[in-house]
């Protein structure tokens, strides 16, 4: 069997009951490659039209694609997917669906299918690095904490300068009140919760710029929608901050097949001087250290520094540009050495200016 491409609907039960029980039958999972997550980003973010594509290789491979035009085709790509929206089958199976291979349902004018944000960890993406119709560009890193064994052990082996500034913060944020970690979990809970978290982002600098989720908007009922649906089978966490009777930081999560997934985190702005993010990740990941349905956290953002440090592993996520035929693939290699190279030039340039006499 190979690929069929058609016009993608949220309605279409067939095809999301079909990712849905692929995703149960994979032993590595992540709550953003569920149906619930993936469908809801569709229905609440997907473009106007016939646009969004439903790929599917089978049992083995599903892909949402967005036509980008002119014989180009991405993955569907918006700021809640912080994983590239392909599932496929581990092991041999994933072998017998090559992404090479849906060109012949994309079209004879297809040239080009871009993935963006593959995770080399969920993504048993087929081919080898030799293949030479895909070129591979490293995007940024991203951070998780495996959560097997206890948290005295994970903590201990941080740097005593991040284990001193969170016991810093702890003691500062004690002086003005008693500190309380809340979690919730209920799916009648979580309409409140999504609320509460847009309510701290509004009244932050993402407020002042416009950009805060509001609990009505697209983003809102994205969040509240995914909440309730992984609630309804006991995988939400909505963790909040308090200082005494004060709300100091939120943060949503998601869980599945032992992962937990950060999706989004807010901060009253107001209580910065305590690290409010940072203490809220300290008590929480105390807590799943001791949850046994969790045994791995995933920090979807774009890791810096200051985020290293707090990781157990780190990886770097992918840009795979997939051509139709090797000539393509070596002039886009060419194009890339050449920005590389006169970008280097530029910084070069700079250097020489600065150091002028």
């Amino acid at each position: 069997m190979g690929w069929t491409v058609q016009p993608l609907r949220a309605d279409d039960e067939t095809f999301w009951s079909g990712w849905q029980r692929l995703a149960d039958s994979r032993t590595i999972r992540h709550p953003c490659l569920e149906a619930d997550f993936v469908r809801a980003a569709v229905r609440r973010f997907g473009p106007a039209g016939d646009r969004l594509h439903a790929a599917r290789h089978g049992d083995d491979a599903f892909v949402v694609l967005d036509r980008a035009g002119a014989g180009r085709w991405t993955t569907f790509r918006v700021p809640v997917l912080s994983i590239a929206p392909v599932l496929l089958q581990e092991g041999d199976a994933a072998r017998r669906a090559p992404l090479t291979t849906l060109f012949a349902a994309l079209g004879p004018l297809a040239w080009t299918w871009r993935l963006y944000d593959v995770d080399p960890h969920y993504h048993p993406v087929p081919g080898s690095p030799a293949d030479e119709r895909v070129c591979r560009l490293t995007k940024h890193t991203t951070v998780s904490i495996d959560t097997v064994g206890n948290f005295a052990a994970y903590w201990g082996a941080r740097s005593k300068k991040l284990r001193g500034r969170i016991s810093g913060a702890l003691r500062k944020a004690q002086a003005q009140g008693p500190v309380t970690l809340l979690c919730q979990r209920d799916v009648g809970a979580m309409r409140d919760a999504v609320a509460t978290h847009a309510r701290l982002e509004v009244s932050g600098w993402k407020g002042a710029n416009g950009s805060a989720m509001k609990p009505e908007d697209a983003y809102g009922t994205f969040y509240r929608e995914v909440m309730e649906a992984f609630a309804a089978r006991g995988e939400a966490r909505a963790y909040q901050l308090q200082v005494g009777e004060r709300l100091i930081a939120s943060q949503l999560c998601t869980v599945s097949g032992g992962t937990l997934v950060t999706m989004k985190t807010a901060y009253l702005d107001e209580a910065a001087s305590l690290s409010p993010g940072r203490l809220l990740d300290h008590l929480m990941m105390a807590e799943l250290f001791a949850d046994p349905r969790v045994d791995r956290v995933e920090f979807v953002i774009q890791a810096s520094s200051s985020d290293l440090v707090w990781a157990t592993s780190h990886r770097e996520l992918l840009q795979l540009d997939v051509l139709r035929a090797r000539p393509l693939a070596d002039v886009l290699r060419l194009k890339r050495r050449l920005v590389r190279r006169a970008a280097a030039a530029d910084a070069g340039a700079d250097t020489a200016t600065v150091n002028a006499p």
